[in-house]
């Protein structure tokens, strides 16, 4: 009975094993794509996804299986001070955007923090262009964008790609003196993984 059940043990450690390998060759896919894991501990290094050793430890695999869950291309678990933030952005009122995404931004650390801070950056940009100073517009626009190019193309359920492209588009047209009467808005994504403006 005892190598039955060492060799049921070693199946399952060997099952854990693949597992693991697996899990960490899609999240490196993942990440190589340039989707990234916001709010991880595990960072992203030149595309790839790195822990700095193949296996996970005791609760890393279920932290990382939550932070994975939590990008998915959906906004149902959606924290309520980015959803405030995404509908004062989309409203045009940056700077109660930008007060709205600070208080979520000051208690992170991590990944998360520079996500939410490309986003404050936009909202300021977008704020001083409102306010006639395409200097400083043009400082922030380019800090927030040089921040979410790590969140393509969606990060928290916000289609990332596409709020990069407009505010990059945005950005042109300020440097070109081109009077703005739009901005970009901030889309989600649904669960159906169609687009929706606002949440």
């Amino acid at each position: 009975m005892d190598g039955q059940e060492r060799h049921e043990g070693s199946v399952d450690q060997e099952f854990l094993a693949r597992g693991e390998e697996d899990f960490s060759r899609r999240a490196r896919r993942s990440t190589s794509q340039g989707q990234g894991i916001a709010g991880s501990r595990f960072p992203r290094h030149g595309g790839a996804f790195d822990t700095g050793r193949t296996r996970l430890r005791g609760n890393e695999r279920e932290e990382l299986i939550a932070l994975l869950r939590r990008n998915a291309d959906h906004a149902p678990g959606m924290d309520e001070l980015l959803q405030r933030g995404i509908r004062l952005f989309n409203q045009r009122e940056f700077f109660r955007c930008h007060e709205a995404l600070e208080e979520a931004w000051k208690p992170e650390r991590g990944p998360r923090r520079l996500f939410l801070q490309a986003l404050i950056h936009l909202a300021v940009g977008f704020y001083h262009c409102q306010r006639g100073n395409p200097v400083g517009a043009d400082r922030q626009l380019r800090k927030g964008l040089k921040k979410l190019a790590a969140y393509l193309p969606s990060c928290e359920g916000i289609d990332t790609a596409r709020l990069y492209q407009e505010s990059g588009e945005a950005l042109e047209r300020i440097e070109a003196a081109v009077p703005r009467s739009t901005y970009p808005q901030i889309h989600t994504l649904s669960a159906a993984g169609s687009k929706q403006t606002g949440v």
